[in-house]
C-alpha cells in the first residue's frame, strides 16, 4: 500500500469481538492513503493511523456502477455457497452440465426482456 492509493475501510476491531467505529472511519467509504507507517506498513487514512487488525482493501476501480455490480455478484456468490454448499470450483458438472446451465439462465432472461418489452408497449 502506498500515498495515493484508493482504499476501502471493511472494518475496524479493537482487540475484542466487538466492531469498533470510533476511530472516524465509515465503513464501505473509499479513502485515499495519507501516508504510510514505516514500522509495520499500515496506512494513514483520514487522520487516523490504521492497526494490523484494521481490515482495509485495496480499490482497483471507484466507479460506483462497477462497484455496484462486484458486490452484486459477491453477493450471489455467497447466496449460491450457502444454497448450493459449494462455489462454482466444483467438479460434479462436466461441461455439458455448464452450457445447460448457461442456457437455462439465459432463456431466463429472455423471459424478463419480453415481459418489460410488452409492459414498455402497454404504456405507449
Amino acid at each position: 500500500m502506498k500515498v495515493g492509493d484508493k482504499v476501502r475501510f471493511v472494518n475496524h476491531h479493537n482487540g475484542s469481538e466487538q466492531n469498533n467505529t470510533n476511530c472516524g472511519l465509515v465503513i464501505g467509504k473509499i479513502y485515499e492513503v495519507e501516508g504510510v507507517n514505516e514500522k509495520d506498513g499500515t496506512p494513514f487514512i483520514n487522520g487516523w493511523c490504521c492497526t494490523y487488525s484494521d481490515e482495509i482493501e485495496l480499490v482497483e476501480n471507484e466507479d460506483p456502477i462497477v462497484e455496484s455490480v462486484i458486490n452484486q455478484f459477491k453477493t450471489r456468490s455467497e447466496i449460491g455457497i450457502k444454497k448450493y454448499g459449494t462455489t462454482l470450483e466444483r467438479k460434479d458438472v462436466d461441461v455439458l452440465g455448464w452450457l445447460n446451465h448457461l442456457q437455462q439462465e439465459l432463456q431466463d432472461a429472455t423471459l424478463y426482456i419480453e415481459r418489460l418489452k410488452q409492459e414498455f408497449k402497454t404504456k405507449e
